[in-house]
């Protein structure tokens, strides 16, 4: 028994490493384009399609899509503060990102928690030594929907309606 366990641990930090690397060394990454020349923003009429504040606008998604399965697969409590937190990233902070780097946080912390009740309380190694870890299959579960929200929240925006700027020509047209 213990041999499958530590099979299944090596496999579950390896998974967090290639998560962590993921993370860390995105090839998406491009260099910035030049910045726009700035332009006066619209007072009233017609919102831009720039806004968050859009029923379909990814952080509009993500914060549903949060508070919902937060919910559902949680407790409606921890939905709320799955809610709450994806509201203040993509709302607040305008940073949706900041979903993932708060779950690695927070499993930062429950591995810490995890190393120290290890090394001072040694459970003995049985059938009942993940009861000394259940207080944390909620955290855990909420870094789940955390990372889920900040997946949704980080995708690429669509362009609904953009023209392609036109292209210059040399003024001598030839077919």
């Amino acid at each position: 028994g213990q041999h499958a366990l530590v099979i299944g641990l090596l496999l579950s930090g390896l998974g967090v490493l290639l998560c962590v690397g993921l993370i860390v060394f995105d090839r998406k990454r491009t260099a910035a384009d030049e910045p726009d020349s700035p332009r006066p923003a619209r007072l009233w009429g017609t919102r831009s399609e720039a806004t968050p504040y859009r029923w379909r606008s990814p952080a509009t998604v993500s914060t549903v899509a949060a508070t919902v399965v937060g919910a559902l697969v949680i407790a409606p409590v921890w939905g709320l503060i799955c809610g709450g937190c994806a509201f203040v990233a993509c709302f607040v902070i305008r940073r949706p990102r900041l979903l993932g780097y708060a779950s690695v946080a927070i499993v930062a912390v429950m591995a810490a928690v995890m190393v120290r009740r290890v090394t001072s309380e040694h459970p003995f190694a049985n059938a009942g030594w993940p009861g000394y870890f259940e207080d944390l299959h909620r955290p855990g579960m909420a870094v789940i929907v955390l990372l889920f929200a900040s997946a949704i929240a980080t995708g690429r925006p669509r362009l609904v309606g953009v023209v392609a700027p036109p292209v210059p020509t040399t003024g001598d047209s030839q077919p």
